[in-house]
């Protein structure tokens, strides 16, 4: 089993510019469950979010699929 390091893994900024939203809407898309994201450093309320490329993909897949059956996700 691979495990992803916080120097490997996307941060807030680069899941933004892949999604085309801003970073503000990528916190608010993680606080909802949309997309699943992990706290960096030592933990707590200040810690950064990080995004492994997988999860981003199937979220990106995922409404893409939704976008073709004629909804949205």
């Amino acid at each position: 089993m691979s495990t992803t390091t916080a120097a490997s893994a996307l941060t807030v900024h680069d899941v933004a510019a892949q999604l085309g939203v801003s970073e503000k809407t990528v916190r608010q898309m993680t606080r909802r469950g949309e997309l699943v994201g992990f706290k960096a450093g030592r933990g707590g309320k200040t810690s950064p979010y990080r995004y492994r490329q997988t999860q981003i993909d199937a979220h990106i897949a995922t409404r893409e699929a939704a976008t073709r059956a004629g909804r949205t996700a």
